[in-house]
């Protein structure tokens, strides 16, 4: 970014050089950058204008354009003794960071289950939860993440005495409310729902008791009762003379209300000995995680370190304050609690006009890292709150007004504003008045008979050189293909990107597809996944049928279900030769290195052979030959068996980690562009093709 500053400031010295003419010099701008403007009432004569351009291009040599952790990082070898680093820290790439955490999960994993004793505790955790992978990501989430709530004094999560008064004030209505429906049944005392009735609410008072007591553990213990006494049938009580209603609720709302306090004095106290628990334990794989990363630092670290310095060295964060006339931040809808405390820091003199932020609320949706619109929103209202102006930026300068028109119309329903959480919507003010030459947009209704990817391949054919299209110098042409975008919302198994890929390719229309995140969930990898599950327990014959039906094998239900029959003889031979293959290759698990196990797998399979004559094919093998990769580099680690790879493989997956799948092409090729909505976020096509907006 200081580069193509540097250069706009150059532009204009250069043309402030060689013309007298103001308006000549904002010409030149324009060409630069059709949104630089040289406003002419702050420039009355070009004397002036060629004082303030050379002042900046003096200054521009000190202009510090950097990113948070970027600065931070500087802020930290400026201040090594005062914040207690070592002067020539690493700062970890991501990659490198990721590649740090997993030998400390695994090293933590091996100290908290490779001993004699097991905690008790992770038992009744782990015993709660569906998949232990969520036990995981929790710890994964805090040490990553949220590593601030790990550090200094523990956390107040509330106590037991908090949760019971909270059940007091939000329960003793409903409470009151069925003793009194209780006490006014006039139905007779043998009738089946009047025992009901009066069962729950013995049951009831019992655990309110224990509530008013502030005996948790005992209105815990009565839960179970509770909740199966609670799940009544109104209908037995649909006579009001029998059965008459005191004023206030309608009883089905009290029976509901009734029912979550069960499922609260149930689940809460066990879920609340699990979290501090949980959390605990992260403070142990923390500490595994910071003797992984030696002296590096990643970009939590960066964060919290230069946040500690400046909160606890006030000398410091004004002597950086000073070293800044003024303070410009961009894409504030993307900062952190962290991020704002050092910017408060720095630009703690309030000196009006020096500090200078930008943002959007509304993009807050992405969840950047640790993004937090309540950030945002409590920054802007302080610096309001000591006399700053809030100027809203609706001008835009890119969009016609009738395309603009149609978003205002849509977003200003859908973002009302109102709530800490939802932002309210600006209405935007187009800058150009041309409506523009575009075409319509055409909106295709297919039958279900119709084959989608056939329908848009057919009609990507139909616009490549016919329909009109002008390039960025405003020269009318007929589209190329790389005019052309598809679009589609976010596909992580790659079926719906294969159906679009496939029926391109058989109408000979060139595509691209930029390079995804979405590697660990790619069938490919699913489907060597499953097959090295098979290989790793043979006995697993859910996994083995599994692994039959995967591309390196491409057997259909109809020639695997025979195999589970008692008829060997129906078995089909290449079905025989696929199992024989995993047999072979599950007696070398124990003695053969991961890249050998994968390239017998490989080799004996032709999975290359066979991936490449299919749709996507090229991608296929490109990510098998990575995933081949990622297992050459696990041996290296020592981390060990086949079972530590597949339990990577499915955490990695689990966690959404985000390893680039293998690009396969290059910038400039005349190809149709296929993306997802997100990932073509700030690019423009002159035709775009919004596919499959019924799924």
């Amino acid at each position: 970014m200081k580069a193509r500053v540097t250069e706009g400031w150059e532009r204009l010295f250069a043309a402030t050089q060689e013309t007298g003419d103001i308006g000549e010099v904002g010409r030149r701008a324009a060409a630069w950058n059709p949104l630089a403007r040289v406003p002419a009432p702050v420039y009355p004569d070009f004397a002036a204008l060629r004082r303030r351009v050379e002042e900046m291009v003096d200054g521009v040599g000190r202009l510090s354009v950097t990113t948070f952790h970027s600065f931070c990082a500087r802020v930290l070898r400026s201040f090594p003794a005062e914040a207690g680093v070592d002067p020539l820290f690493e700062v970890l790439p991501e990659s490198a960071a990721a590649d740090a955490w997993d030998a400390a999960f695994r090293k933590f994993l091996q100290g908290e289950f490779g001993g004699e004793e097991v905690l008790p505790e992770w038992d009744r955790v782990l015993s709660r939860l569906p998949d232990p992978s969520k036990a995981w990501g929790v710890i994964r989430r805090l040490c990553l993440f949220q590593r601030d709530l790990l550090r200094g004094p523990a956390q107040d999560f509330g106590s037991p005495g908090d949760f019971l008064d909270f059940l007091l004030r939000e329960y003793a209505p409903s409470v009151e409310y069925f003793r009194s429906f209780v006490a006014g049944i006039r139905a007779p005392e043998d009738d089946p729902a009047t025992e009901r009735f009066r069962e729950a609410l013995r049951v009831l008072d019992s655990a309110w008791g224990a509530v008013l007591r502030g005996d948790l553990p005992a209105a815990a213990a009565s839960a179970g009762g509770g909740a199966a006494v609670f799940t009544l049938d109104l209908r037995k009580a649909a006579s009001k003379k029998k059965f008459p209603r005191p004023e206030g609720p309608k009883l089905s709302e009290v029976r509901d209300a009734l029912l979550r306090f069960w499922k609260l004095v149930g689940e809460v106290p066990e879920g609340d000995a699990a979290a501090r628990f949980l959390v605990a334990r992260a403070g142990a794989a923390l500490a595994s995680f910071e003797a992984a990363k030696g002296s590096g630092l990643d970009f939590m670290d960066l964060l919290l370190r230069a946040s500690d310095l400046l909160a606890g060295n006030p000398a410091v964060a004004r002597r950086l304050g000073e070293r800044f006339r003024y303070i410009f931040v961009d894409e504030f809808q993307d900062t952190d609690p962290l991020q704002a405390g050092v910017l408060r820091a720095i630009a703690a003199d309030a000196v009006p006009g020096r500090l200078f932020v930008v943002g959007d609320p509304k993009q807050s949706i992405y969840g950047f890292r640790r993004a937090d619109i309540q950030v945002y929103r409590k920054f802007r209202e302080g610096m309001v709150d000591a006399g700053g102006e809030d100027v809203p930026l609706v001008r835009n300068f890119r969009s016609r007004p009738d395309l603009l028109a149609t978003l205002s119309g849509l977003f200003s329903r859908v973002l009302s504003g109102g709530e800490d959480f939802s932002p309210a919507y600006a209405h935007v003010v187009s800058n150009r008045n041309d409506p523009g030459e575009g075409h319509p947009v055409s909106l295709y209704r297919l039958d279900p008979a119709v084959d989608e990817p056939e329908f848009l391949a057919a009609l990507v054919g139909r616009i490549a050189g016919s329909v009109k299209v002008r390039d960025r110098d405003g020269v009318e042409r007929p589209a190329s293909f790389r005019d052309i975008a598809v679009l589609y919302r976010s596909d992580a198994s790659g079926e719906v990107l294969s159906g679009y890929r496939a029926a391109l390719a058989a109408a000979g229309i060139p595509h691209v597809v930029p390079s995804r995140k979405g590697f660990f969930l790619r069938q490919e990898v699913q489907d060597l996944r499953m097959v090295l599950s098979a290989v790793d327990v043979p006995a697993d014959r859910s996994a083995r049928y599994a692994a039959l039906k995967t591309i390196f094998f491409g057997l259909s239900d109809e020639e695997i279900l025979p195999l589970y029959g008692e008829d060997p003889s129906a078995v089909p031979a290449r079905v025989h030769e696929a199992v024989a293959l995993l047999s072979r290759l599950s007696s070398r698990r124990g003695r053969a290195s991961l890249p050998d196990l994968l390239a017998a797998l490989y080799g004996e399979t032709g999975v290359d052979f066979v991936a490449a004559r299919v749709p996507d094919g090229e991608r296929i093998v490109r990510n098998l030959s990575k995933a081949a990769e990622l297992a050459r580099a696990f041996e290296w680690s020592g981390a060990g068996s086949l079972k530590l790879f597949l339990a990577e493989i499915r955490r990695k997956a689990a966690e959404g980690r985000e390893e680039d799948e293998v690009p396969d092409f290059e910038e400039g090729e005349d190809a149709v562009r296929i993306s997802t909505i997100h990932g073509a976020k700030g690019l423009e096509f002159p035709v775009v093709i919004l596919a499959g907006i019924s799924r």
